[in-house]
């Protein structure tokens, strides 16, 4: 693996040995903790987006991935670093961390006075290396919150950092308490925006490797998001008569988010989520689904069996609606196949089931047959919408009701 800085590593598989204690002043570095920089490799391919507008103005934007890369980069010790020493310390030669510090590597490869402690009795100036990044790299479910910047933070002099990490540590708490997580379940991180609407956006990920899908229920459950966005404004003492003046340990400070205590302030937050709340049953929910759809488009166009098929779902590319999640999708009753729908949409219910008709679906045999298997479709609870070969070449009153279903 290459990587931009000269002396990263990738963790290796380590051996320890049990010490029987440790002195006062390794106690208080070890306190300190490590300083670990964390960042997303986002796969645009594989992104599923949620808008969130009120009024035709966007708030929010989710963008959820399911097994997204997460890059974690130790930088060493707060406390070494704050002395000037920056990584980690290491002998190639023995293959032993050292403490990074002068005295200890000098004793470790030994001088003209001392024998070295090094058992391969490797030459500092061949096998130390200084300033090593120890990098590593698992895959979780990964959920981007991007927000539109609200006008009244100038007004009332909150910085943009101030918000976005109250509202990072806030809604953390939130989507625990709402989905049943525990605090170690669910960790998050801000990172300079992409986008360019904001400075910061906000990136959550499930730490169990390959994750469990739950925060996917965010961008496909309008009841959920809600449920998250009430249990936000109850954690900001916003439905108490009395309240904490900044941040409590009841609100949004906790043991593992210490270094962000001073830059928090539960009421630069308060009006963003206030208007979510108020509005909920205002609030416009659109799946973009995969940010780049041309990439998905070709790949369902591929699959299509007809030219009709194609001719719709370039119909659905063009109004920059989403695009199915599967085609030609065939569901059993019991063991046997019974109905096989020519387009297929997830949501949070059953799903959506989309028939294309050409003209063979005029022939009264055919539509008997149609209207038993769809029926029975609707009786499991799938939605199931038809178009016709007639409505071609614009598919208007099809993707009008389309759009109206998929928000």
């Amino acid at each position: 693996m290459e990587h931009a800085m000269p002396h990263a590593l990738p963790i290796p598989d380590m051996v320890a040995k049990k010490r029987a204690g440790i002195t006062s002043d390794e106690e208080q570095r070890l306190l300190t903790g490590y300083a670990v920089n964390f960042y997303y490799a986002q796969d645009p391919d594989k992104i599923i987006s949620t808008d969130i507008s009120l009024n035709r103005n966007q708030i929010l934007e989710l963008s959820y991935e399911h097994n997204g890369k997460i890059i974690g980069i130790n930088r060493g010790l707060r406390a070494d670093i704050e002395k000037g020493h920056e990584g980690f310390a290491y002998c190639e030669s023995c293959k032993q961390w050292l403490k990074n510090e002068d005295t200890f590597i000098n004793e470790h490869f030994g001088d003209k006075e001392k024998k070295p402690k090094c058992l391969r009795k490797g030459k500092i100036n061949q096998h130390l290396r200084k300033g090593v990044y120890l990098i590593s790299e698992n895959i979780h479910d990964v959920l981007t919150f991007n927000y539109t910047v609200p006008d009244y933070l100038t007004d009332l002099k909150y910085s943009e950092e101030t918000f976005a990490v109250t509202l990072m540590h806030a809604l953390n708490r939130a989507i625990q308490l709402s989905l049943d997580l525990d605090e170690s379940e669910l960790q998050s991180f801000i990172r300079p925006s992409v986008t360019g609407k904001s400075a910061f956006e906000i990136v959550f990920y499930e730490v169990i490797p390959g994750g469990a899908g739950i925060l996917l229920t965010l961008t496909e459950d309008h009841f959920a998001f809600n449920k998250v966005i009430n249990k936000t404004l109850e954690i900001l003492h916003y439905f108490e008569k009395d309240g904490c003046e900044k941040a409590c340990y009841e609100c949004v400070c906790s043991y593992y988010n210490q270094r962000d205590h001073l830059k928090m302030d539960r009421h630069s937050i308060i009006p963003f989520i206030e208007e979510l709340y108020s509005n909920r049953h205002n609030i416009s929910f659109t799946i973009t689904a995969v940010k780049d759809d041309r990439i998905k488009f070709n790949e369902l166009s591929n699959k299509c069996d007809s030219e009709l098929e194609r001719n719709v779902l370039q119909s659905i590319y063009k109004s920059k609606l989403r695009l199915p999640d599967d085609i030609h999708k065939t569901f059993y009753d019991g063991d046997i196949p019974k109905v096989n729908a020519d387009f297929f949409y997830k949501d949070s219910n059953k799903g959506i089931c989309i028939f294309i008709d050409g003209p063979d679906h005029d022939r009264e045999s055919i539509i008997k047959d149609d209207n038993q298997k769809r029926r029975w479709l609707k009786s499991l609870g799938y939605r199931v919408l038809s178009v016709s070969y007639k409505e071609e070449p614009e598919f208007g009153e099809f993707l009008k009701i389309l759009e109206q279903i998929l928000q």
